[in-house]
């Protein structure tokens, strides 16, 4: 499902998306309403480098970000 939102974002006429990401994310499969962190960078997702990044967490939590990114750089990823 992810992967259906992915291309959804890609194919809308948005100019950026601003999402949170975990750097140090285990990316995995998980049944549909589960949690994990997610780390968009990281296979198989493979986003390109952020334009900005904010951090977004206390610890001792998962370090967390916020992350922008131009559309554009994601359909030619």
């Amino acid at each position: 499902m992810i992967f259906q939102a992915i291309d959804n974002i890609r194919r809308s006429n948005i100019r950026y998306l601003l999402t949170t990401t975990y750097p140090a994310g285990r990316n995995r499969a998980i049944r549909t309403g589960d949690f994990f962190s997610i780390d968009l960078s990281a296979p198989p997702y493979n986003f390109p480098p952020p334009i900005k990044v904010l951090d977004d967490y206390v610890p001792p939590f998962d370090r967390r970000q916020l992350a922008l990114w131009e559309i554009e750089s994601l359909r030619k990823a």
